[in-house]
């Protein structure tokens, strides 16, 4: 019997554009305190929501449809708030906690309109996230680039 890795089981460097879009958009949200009409690209919102999705049905108390993918982005995001949080949670109901007033802001993000002080907080925060999450992504796709593919033929290696 051979035990496969989900598709969908990926690291950090999977969502690495989609974080890097999202950083934009939330700091042109936050600059301006306003949520624009389509304030962030459809693809980019559904991949968004696709993450928060995942990572949060490993919060739940029932199996999540894709055990392994869920758990796979509840990790990595779990470990980007650990590193981008200017507030460190101190167990897991507060990362919980704090994932779930992320989902709950991308939601808002559909809703054009001023923020009010807090929003702009969360948004603020929620940035930072999306830039972590970037980082780690691009430091993932660097590290595989340098150390798994193979080096191209003809450059010489100095």
């Amino acid at each position: 019997m051979s035990q496969t890795i989900s598709v969908d089981v990926v690291g950090p460097s999977h969502w690495a554009y989609m974080a890097a879009v999202m950083a934009e958009c939330l700091e042109q949200v936050v600059t301006t305190s306003l949520v624009e009409p389509d304030a962030v690209p459809a693809g980019v919102y559904q991949d968004a929501r696709r993450f928060w999705s995942l990572a949060l049905q490993a919060t739940e108390a029932s199996v999540p449809a894709n055990p392994p993918a869920s758990l796979n982005a509840y990790v990595i995001a779990s470990d980007t708030l650990l590193q981008s949080s200017p507030e460190v949670p101190n167990t897991r109901d507060d990362i919980d906690r704090q994932l779930k007033r992320y989902e709950t802001f991308l939601e808002r993000l559909q809703q054009p309109g001023k923020l009010d002080h807090e929003e702009i907080r969360l948004a603020t925060s929620l940035q930072g996230f999306f830039v972590r999450l970037k980082e780690e992504g691009e430091s993932e796709a660097y590290t595989k680039s340098m150390y798994l593919e193979p080096v191209p033929t003809g450059f010489p290696l100095r």
